[in-house]
């Protein structure tokens, strides 16, 4: 399998048991990235200065320094993207204490500065969804924030984990509220709504009919609820009717 389907825990153990370097696993993840630079999904990067903490780590594992996980995040920088990426999935999937997670967390989507790093650790967290009452007020406290990708963090963890029976109604009445002039925090919202389309229709319906939502939000949510095949050429054609100007 290549080094870039592995998963985190599978390349943990990989370099733990020196199968595969430090080095090895920044290299194939920058070939990928170079593979795939027409996505656009990278803002910036740094391989040089994330080969050099890899050396470093290895020289580190080879000396017996690396007992604990812990002391390898780190030793990761927050400023390129490839070592907060890897930080914040060994956050994602470390076993710690409810007051530890809730500070690694902070601390991660504190560093965000872009889309592609934020829906990345969003889906790792999958903790938040298997203790969704935990976690749902932790949440909602960053949607108190003015800062993009503390808005998006919020919204999309939301949208992953939260559009359920028990949690729908809180859901869109607090994303409904979320005001921003911040092009991810408007996507986030839009594709929230456009996911609860399919599969909440009446209620989602309802927050769209009362135009709760800014015009560009608006619209946007319609348009992504249109793409998807999960709703059929008449919702379509009627999602279409309610387009606003």
């Amino acid at each position: 399998m290549e080094t870039h389907n592995l998963t985190l825990s599978a390349l943990r153990d990989k370099i733990g048991n020196k199968e595969i370097s430090a080095v090895e696993v920044v290299k194939a993840y920058k070939n990928r990235i170079e593979e795939q630079k027409d996505l656009n999904a990278v803002i910036t990067t740094d391989f040089d200065n994330a080969l050099c903490q890899a050396e470093k780590i290895d020289k580190d594992i080879a000396a017996g320094k690396y007992g604990d996980v812990r002391i390898v995040v780190g030793s990761l920088s927050d400023d390129v993207y490839e070592e907060l990426l890897l930080k914040s999935f060994v956050v994602a999937k470390l076993k710690t204490d409810d007051e530890t997670k809730r500070a690694d967390v902070r601390n991660i989507v504190a560093a965000i500065d872009n889309w592609a790093n934020c829906d990345m650790f969003v889906a790792r967290c999958k903790f938040i969804g298997k203790d969704r009452e935990k976690w749902f007020d932790y949440l909602t406290e960053y949607l108190e924030s003015d800062k993009e990708y503390d808005l998006r963090f919020a919204i999309v963890a939301m949208m992953t984990y939260y559009l359920t029976d028990e949690y729908i109604d809180r859901v869109l009445a607090l994303s409904s509220k979320v005001k921003s002039d911040k092009y991810y925090v408007k996507m986030a919202v839009a594709w929230l709504m456009a996911t609860a389309l399919c599969k909440f229709p009446d209620k989602a319906l309802d927050v769209i009919k009362s135009n709760v939502l800014d015009v560009w939000t608006h619209n946007k949510a319609l348009q992504k609820a249109r793409e998807s095949f999960r709703i059929d050429k008449s919702q379509k054609d009627y999602l279409n009717t309610l387009k606003r100007k």
